[in-house]
């Protein structure tokens, strides 16, 4: 979580909007308890359910819980069988996966990975699970199931159709672990049910013929990604635009968990989109989402609106823009000062109409040579001189 503004959550969380409806994360593979930042900033609007096949670690997760949570000491995957499980000297890296020796060996962490015990672990799918416990609602995964990623979701299906709205989960690019699916068949299976890559944050390992240092349970600062964190999430803009076989039911509170997560996850203009197309079917009140928007801006001194920044936009891309105008074309001078005067006065429209109008000798050529730069420039400045003043003044 690199995002720090997050004003338009904690306004949320402060004025109780998620409490008739909690945001509920799903954790798969609960081993070390839930990620703090999710209780850290919907406090008492944010249920945890945790699954982790160790029975003593869950037992150790137990003894603290309050009314917001529920852990079991079940392995998910694919449905209701037995399977073989790995135990590896680092008991965070067990998996229903063997390692796989020949690839593993070549990194130092290959004793993290030594197997040091197999057993008989029973399984059962999400959805039956679901059914059997009353567990109906599920907003957000997080997956860090050692390679048995797709399985779970294979065993979710029902659930990821009706109610979840995105999920972060480990992926893998090599095999390290013998038919452990990899990252293209996890992204073909949640594309095929809605969801879209929306963030990835990869983790890189040295080989052990050179590496950046010894510790074996550090990432490197090079070598080959290995694996990431994979952020999905559904598009909910297609979505309510009928552009999705996948949709489930847009209402105010699905919208709204949407947009907060979005801003969790630092993907603001992700939120914005979101809010402007629910406001636009009428699911949402444009007086209230335009409160909302302003909190998700930038923050940046002396921009308080969302039109405020789309104003501090044109203004920096402009005023670079009409330097180098004049710099290159002393010439041009005066039609730059009134582009600069319009503008300063609020006049946006005349000002881009100026600028496309009084500027026009850039398209000239000078010394028998077109100016394809130029041609450029002025092209993309006509384009977002309009798209910008439509955006300042959005209704």
């Amino acid at each position: 979580m690199s995002n720090r503004n997050l004003k338009f959550t904690k306004s949320l969380v402060e004025s109780g909007f998620f409490k008739p409806q909690p945001l509920v994360i799903m954790d798969v593979g609960a081993r070390g308890g839930f990620e703090s930042f999710w209780s850290d900033l919907y406090a008492d609007q944010v249920q945890f359910i945790g699954f982790d096949p160790d029975t003593e670690e869950c037992d150790k997760l137990s003894r603290d819980l309050d009314k917001n949570t529920r852990i079991y000491p079940v392995a998910l995957h694919r449905d209701k069988t037995t399977k073989i499980f790995y135990q590896t000297s680092l008991p965070d890296a067990s998996s229903f996966y063997q390692p796989n020796e020949a690839v593993v060996n070549r990194f130092l962490d290959h004793i993290n990975l030594k197997v040091v015990k197999t057993e008989e672990m029973p399984t059962q799918d999400a959805d039956s699970f679901g059914r059997e416990h009353g567990i109906e609602q599920i907003d957000f995964i997080k997956l860090d199931i050692e390679g048995a990623e797709l399985d779970f979701l294979e065993g979710a299906e029902h659930l990821l159709g009706s109610t979840v709205l995105g999920m972060r989960l480990e992926v893998l690019f090599i095999d390290m672990r013998k038919g452990q699916p990899l990252f293209s068949e996890i992204e073909i299976f949640l594309r095929k049910k809605g969801f879209a890559l929306f963030d990835l944050s990869p983790y890189r390992r040295s080989r052990k013929a050179l590496p950046d240092r010894l510790a074996p349970t550090f990432m490197s600062a090079c070598g080959q990604t290995i694996w990431a964190e994979a952020l999905f999430l559904r598009d909910p803009v297609a979505e309510l635009q009928g552009g999705s076989d996948h949709a489930i039911n847009w209402d105010k509170f699905n919208i709204v968990k949407m947009a907060s997560i979005m801003n969790v996850f630092g993907l603001n203009d992700c939120s914005v989109e979101v809010l402007q197309a629910a406001t636009d079917k009428g699911i949402l009140a444009k007086n209230w989402t335009d409160g909302l928007i302003n909190q998700l801006i930038p923050e940046i001194k002396g921009v308080n609106t969302y039109s405020d920044y789309f104003q501090h936009l044109i203004r920096k891309d402009m005023q670079c823009f009409l330097q180098t105008v004049v710099n290159t074309r002393p010439d041009l001078r005066p039609a730059v000062e009134r582009v600069v005067q319009y503008f300063n006065r609020g006049d946006v429209p005349l000002a881009s109409q100026t600028l496309q109008d009084d500027l026009a000798p850039l398209m000239e050529y000078r010394d028998g040579v077109a100016p394809s730069m130029y041609e450029l420039l002025k092209y993309f400045y006509e384009t977002f001189c309009e798209n910008a003043g439509e955006m300042v003044h959005r209704k």
